[in-house]
């Protein structure tokens, strides 16, 4: 289980705006990923025009087994005509097995609260 925020940010890390757009987890007991391979679970961001700015809870039944962050997605304006994303795959965020984007493990029958995702508000 865990909470996102999709909502847009406002003079957000040097940006006029951000918004995060995707998460993505591996589980990572057992052989390795290919770099390109589909993540184990994907949670998307809703529909664009129904974002606001309160967490969304989101639970999932999932094998037992180390899951680690494998991907996130961050759309980016600095200007209604100069728009991006910032994306980071699993070889950002898994380096030689290390799960640097963070981990949790599920044990059988067992409930894990992960935390809450949200972009922090930086101004520059």
């Amino acid at each position: 289980m865990f909470d996102v925020n999709w909502g847009r940010h406002w003079n957000c890390g040097g940006y006029e705006n951000a918004e995060l757009m995707k998460l993505e987890f591996d589980r990572i007991t057992g052989e390795p990923k290919a770099p390109d391979a589909e993540a184990d679970f994907i949670v998307n961001g809703p529909w664009r025009l129904t974002r606001t700015l309160r967490f969304l809870n989101y639970a999932f039944l999932v094998p037992p087994g180390e899951y680690a962050l494998s991907g996130v997605s961050i759309k980016v304006a600095r200007s209604i005509s100069d728009v991006g994303y910032l994306n980071a795959k699993r070889a950002d965020l898994i380096k030689d097995g290390n799960p640097e984007g963070g981990s949790f493990t599920v044990a059988a029958g067992e409930i894990v609260f992960i935390g809450n995702f949200f972009l922090l508000r930086i101004a520059y």
